[in-house]
């Protein structure tokens, strides 16, 4: 080793060694009388720990369905595992859970020592796996940890289908109670919310959430909602027709007074209100009747058109839009009035007035 040079070694204690401390002085020596000390140091102690267990560290309360009674506590034990003394914290509040210690709980634990608490699910908890991690504590680091795990069930749900049951026909003037069967018969959601989607001219409505009033007869739709009705916050809804009729022996004549103007081969309807019309509004059926109307003082609004007159060419009556059949008038009493005469069908009947103007 020339000068400036250098050379290395290692060196470490043996495993094994007995309680103590190791410091011996180590000569290292060379030619011409050179020499060297170190002192390396090393000191074996008692081995000392801390432990504690939890036992059993994990615990199934079980499956229960929503609205269980309280369930039974269940005792979990903690066990000083290690070489010296343990002090346990107070138990941990966790969240829908109950935890109450033995009365010894925060007393001084020794090595082989034990101390226990109880944990039970809280009551009422909503549908769903409860699963907390409860974290035991203590002194010098000492630490446990317990899972408890809980399960709520729901009753499967059971979707509404069809509501059926419901009324057919009802009376004007009568109130209507409405009712309906759901079906299944076990569906979850059974609450039926009643409305009227079309009137269909009856003047139909609903009070007290399930009475149908109507002032005319016709056809009325009813709808049904049945709220979640179909789970996952789809509502059920069902809709449905009642035939609103009058009173026994009564029938609508419904549109006296609407006319169709025919010039030049063009129809043209002519409102209600620009005709003066008396008439039934209904009548037995089978009953003869009289309707009159009289023309207006009101001419085409084409320049041509400045003299001449309406003449009447005939009544037509509907039953539900179809023509019925054509009547005649049976008197004209001049170019502006005219009355006819007809047998009242057992129907609702539509009767319209054809006039053609004449230069």
């Amino acid at each position: 080793m020339q000068p400036n040079q250098s050379r290395t070694f290692t060196i470490r204690p043996m495993t094994g060694l007995a309680e103590g401390t190791r410091n011996p002085t180590i000569n290292i020596t060379g030619s011409g009388g050179v020499s060297v000390q170190i002192w390396p140091t090393f000191t074996v102690t008692d081995f000392v720990f801390t432990r504690i267990d939890a036992t059993p560290a994990s615990h199934h309360f079980g499956n229960h369905s929503i609205g269980y009674n309280q369930r039974p506590t269940q005792t979990i034990t903690i066990s000083n595992m290690g070489a010296q003394n343990v002090t346990l914290n107070p138990l941990p509040t966790v969240p829908d859970w109950t935890l109450e210690a033995a009365s010894n709980w925060t007393t001084v634990m020794q090595p082989n020592q034990t101390r226990t608490f109880t944990i039970r699910p809280n009551n009422n908890l909503p549908a769903g796996l409860h699963n907390p991690t409860v974290y035991i504590t203590g002194s010098g680091g000492a630490n446990a940890r317990v899972w408890p795990t809980f399960t709520v069930t729901s009753p499967d749900f059971i979707p509404a289908i069809i509501i059926t049951d419901v009324p057919e026909t009802a009376t004007v003037g009568t109130p209507l109670t409405l009712t309906g069967t759901v079906n299944p018969p076990n569906a979850t959601n059974r609450d039926i919310i009643w409305s009227v989607v079309h009137d269909g001219g009856t003047g139909a409505n609903i009070t007290g959430g399930n009475i149908l009033n109507a002032t005319s007869n016709g056809r009325v739709m009813i709808g049904t909602t049945i709220i979640n009705g179909l789970g996952n916050s789809r509502d059920f809804t069902w809709n449905f027709t009642i035939d609103i009729s009058l009173p026994a022996g009564q029938q609508t004549i419904r549109n006296v007074g609407f006319a169709t103007w025919n010039v030049d081969g063009q129809e043209f309807l002519v409102r209600a209100d620009q005709l003066m019309a008396s008439s039934h509004t209904s009548a037995s059926f089978g009953t003869l009747i009289n309707i009159e109307t009289r023309m207006p003082h009101w001419t085409p609004s084409y320049p041509r058109f400045t003299t001449g007159e309406w003449v009447f060419e005939g009544w037509e009556l509907m039953i539900d839009r179809a023509p019925f059949r054509t009547h005649s008038a049976t008197h004209i009493q001049n170019a502006n009035s005219l009355n006819a005469s007809f047998i009242l069908p057992a129907y609702d009947v539509v009767i319209i007035a054809n006039f053609r103007w004449v230069n």
